[in-house]
């Protein structure tokens, strides 16, 4: 296969600083929207406290195999909406049943079965979507 770059190199270095381009621009990206649907959450913390909640939330995903960006943002908003341990959490046996059942799975599969299984957990407490 011909490439259209035949002599084209990328060093580990200049590699690397892409990523952390992409990573960061990926963090802010997430952070806007946290910001705009989680707005009291988002209130609660400065954008160094946020940033540090998304990069934990990258870190976590990928400790399920959850990498692709729409799959890791959802996770963060539901490390927003639970709590940034929900997984473990005792007041969320929703997630622990989810990921128990987790074996070979597709990552964007679990991560939108933890999703709604955190939905369903939302519409049944009290009150959910009065005013």
């Amino acid at each position: 296969m011909d490439t259209p770059f035949p002599n084209l190199r990328v060093s580990r270095r200049q590699f690397g600083a892409l990523e952390a381009v992409l990573r960061n621009d990926f963090i802010v990206r997430v952070a806007q929207h946290v910001r705009q649907f989680f707005p009291k959450h988002a209130a609660a913390l400065n954008t160094e406290q946020l940033h540090a909640l998304i990069e934990y939330g990258i870190e976590r995903g990928a400790a399920y195999r959850i990498v692709a960006e729409r799959d890791v943002c959802k996770l963060v908003d539901l490390m927003v909406a639970f709590g940034p341990l929900f997984e473990t959490d005792k007041q969320h046996p929703w997630a622990a049943r989810v990921l128990s059942e987790a074996k070979g799975k597709d990552p964007s599969q679990l991560v939108n079965q933890l999703y709604d299984a955190g939905l369903d957990s939302l519409k049944r407490k009290p009150g959910f979507g009065a005013g």
